[in-house]
């Protein structure tokens, strides 16, 4: 058994540190570079200064910068205030490109790095929330910007690089957050740092996947052309070992399978499976919320405990919403209804799998991990601000916009039962609205086979120095290991798939990560202190404060009269959204 005990303070200092990047920006399809300075403050707040108006996504793109800079940092301290001084002459901010420069330059602070080895460069790109960079718009523009004013050349989002291909030499293409750090430190383009131990996790586990594998190979009719794909890589995973692709492979299959039989169903069958289902998912709850009473009411409780009821309770959960969707459609959609009868399956599976006692495993705090886990929703908070106000600039289609319901609908209900609800079910549905932001997020970058194995890559070196420092506290993960297997396994199979389920492995270590910060607060200050330059700016603040402070969720806006010279840091670039692929 480890149990953890942590430093009661963090460190302060009255001396602030800061870093000057150099950001380029697009006007009237003209770029221009100026400078922003951000130094770290003592007030555990957010400070912006010098823009007359600033709009929601780049508000929110600074937020994201904070936390994903804490999650990467090495500092065992979260630290939150930062001051982001923009040139004073610039009137109006929008866009959120800036914030790859921002979240190197926070990172590096957190770090007590001080040194600016990247002050000769430009730095334009977003940042999404696994650490990954995404596309932005303008850049043929903004690297002309970077030539004339003499600077080494541009970094920027890899996947911008086709746009100024035939100006390589000029440019440094990077994958994430990370790699851009590394090379900050003096590492090369080339230096990969891709490795970790082997996936382990515990042998009840392993055995009690073995039989998942087997229970959806045997249901499943393997003879269906839409199932056989699925079965083979099953299979081949099976042998090696890889229990967990195994028994997903397996289930996928499987969820074809009933899609098939659902098909063939009338209104009156259809109708009796939907009680039986919803007959089933009230008795899984149940059994649901005693497992949590044995297991995680208690100050001190296991990690595994905690990671398999939060499985148990996503997967439910899902059951659950496809059931409403399947009554929203008069009793008529069938696929929705099959995907339900698969998700309480995968429910049943994890709850029963939560039922296991090992021999060992970590404890933590359950009081610690929700109050963080409550710190944690205060960041999801900001990035579901951030998709909102990208959809509403973007004019996005109806499909993204229902994508955003979906968002908006999950956070909704973490916060409006995050007190009273069981540490298993926040976590679980915190982790499912992290990694359907991260979709979401990705979806603005045009995925060639080129550059998902460059996200994969990066994905993978995240995960070992996430990994690893969880370890540092002796808190592996066994479901993050799992994500991590079925990635590896599909890497050379479907590379979309090993890319997303990377992702998933990353995001699901950010609560272990973040229980291992020491705040100086229990929660980051929402306030935002703006520097006044004249009364039009301090009336455009006034209005902007206001509407912050009314709805979290009002995005897009543009505060006050637009100046002659308008800084656009963003893009305008449509994401798409990525098939969906399903994992038990």
């Amino acid at each position: 058994m480890v149990t953890l005990s942590f430093a009661s303070q963090a460190i302060s200092s009255d001396v602030a540190s800061e870093i000057i990047i150099r950001v380029p920006a697009v006007y009237d399809s003209s770029g221009e570079v100026f400078e922003i300075t951000v130094r770290e403050n003592v007030n555990e707040t957010l400070i912006v200064q010098g823009p007359g108006t600033i709009d929601n996504d780049t508000l929110a793109s600074i937020w994201s910068s904070i936390f994903i800079a804490n999650i990467l940092s090495s500092s065992p301290y979260w630290k939150s205030g930062f001051t982001i001084v923009f040139p004073s002459q610039i009137k109006s901010i929008g866009g959120p490109s800036a914030s790859l420069g921002l979240t190197i330059a926070i990172l590096k602070l957190i770090n007590n790095d001080n040194v600016n080895t990247l002050y000769n460069y430009s730095i334009t790109g977003a940042v999404n929330i696994n650490g990954l960079t995404t596309a932005v718009g303008g850049v043929e523009a903004k690297l002309n910007a970077t030539i004339k004013m003499g600077l080494k050349g541009m970094v920027l989002p890899i996947s911008n690089l086709v746009e100024v291909e035939s100006q390589a030499s000029n440019v440094v293409p990077v994958a994430s957050i990370y790699e851009l750090y590394l090379m900050s430190q003096g590492y090369g383009l080339n230096s990969t740092f891709i490795k970790r131990p082997a996936t382990e996790y515990p042998g009840d586990i392993r055995g009690y996947l073995d039989n998942v594998y087997w229970y959806f190979r045997n249901k499943t009719n393997v003879e269906l052309d839409i199932v056989k794909t699925y079965i083979k890589y099953a299979d081949e995973a099976y042998l090696q070992g890889k229990m967990y692709a195994a028994s997903s492979l397996a289930f996928t299959a499987y969820t074809r399978y009933l899609q098939t039989l659902y098909s063939n169903m009338n209104i009156t069958e259809l109708h009796a499976r939907y009680e039986s289902l919803k007959e089933k998912s009230s008795i899984l709850r149940e059994k649901l919320v005693e497992l949590e009473k044995q297991k995680v009411s208690s100050k001190l409780i296991g990690l595994y405990d905690v990671e398999l009821l939060s499985l148990g309770e996503s997967r439910l959960w899902m059951c659950m919403n496809l059931l409403t969707s399947f009554e929203q459609s008069n009793f008529t959609d069938k696929n929705t209804l099959a995907q339900a009868d698969a998700r309480c399956l995968t429910a049943e599976f994890w709850i029963n799998a939560a039922n296991t006692s090992f021999a060992s495993q970590p404890l933590i705090d359950s009081e610690r991990m929700n109050d963080y886990i409550n710190m944690y929703i205060f960041y999801l908070d900001k990035y579901v601000w951030y998709v909102e106000s990208l959809i509403t600039k973007l004019n996005a289609t109806n499909e993204l916009s229902q994508y955003l319901l979906t968002l908006k609908s999950t956070y909704q209900l973490i916060t409006e039962n995050k007190e009273a609800w069981s540490l298993p079910l926040k976590l679980g549905l915190t982790t499912e609205l992290a990694q359907d932001i991260a979709i979401f997020m990705d979806a603005f970058n045009t995925e060639t086979e080129y550059l998902l194995d460059k996200y994969i890559a990066e994905e993978y070196r995240t995960w070992y120095l996430l990994y690893s420092r969880a370890n540092l506290y002796q808190l592996d993960s066994i479901v993050s290991n799992l994500y991590l297997e079925y990635s590896e396994f599909m890497k050379d199979k479907d590379p979309l798939i090993a890319y997303q389920m990377a992702s998933q492995a990353v995001v699901s270590l950010y609560p272990i990560i973040i229980y291992t910060k020491t705040f100086s607060s229990e929660q980051p200050s929402e306030s935002l202190l703006i520097e006044k330059k004249t009364m039009n700016t301090l009336l455009n603040w006034a209005a902007l404060m206001i509407i912050i402070f009314i709805s979290s969720f009002l995005a897009g806006l543009v505060f006050g009269k637009r100046a002659q010279k308008e800084r656009q840091l963003g893009g305008n670039r449509e994401p798409t959204m990525p098939a969906e692929h399903i994992q038990s």
